[in-house]
């Protein structure tokens, strides 16, 4: 049996599962023009080894974090409340997403 290893975090209450493939793995299944996706509807984040930093996985984990305010069914959002928004969830939420991304580096042996 084939399992894919991944790393299970806790994102605002949600179990997410967080996975690194080799370059040519994550090339076939996402596309070779992004270093790393989200998909919040099946609550899964892919990195590319390849690619892996600090810097990525908290801006990975923080898409989680936003997505998770269901900002996607307000439509009628101004710059100004969008601005607002995210400043809002990065402050209240910025020591567990530093944590998170940290766990994922660590779990996955990526480049500090």
């Amino acid at each position: 049996m084939n399992k894919q290893r991944y790393l299970e975090v806790e994102i605002k209450g949600y179990k997410w599962k967080v996975f690194c493939q080799t370059d040519a793995a994550f090339n076939r299944k996402h596309g070779s023009k992004v270093y790393h996706i989200v998909y919040p509807e099946d609550r899964e984040m892919y990195f590319n080894k390849r690619y892996l930093t600090l810097t990525f996985a908290i801006h990975e984990v923080c898409h989680a974090f936003l997505w998770s305010t269901d900002t996607e069914h307000s439509q009628n959002l101004t710059e100004d409340d969008i601005e607002d928004l995210i400043i809002t969830v990065l402050s209240k939420n910025f020591a567990r997403i530093l944590q998170i991304a940290q766990d994922i580096l660590d779990f996955f042996g990526g480049d500090k």
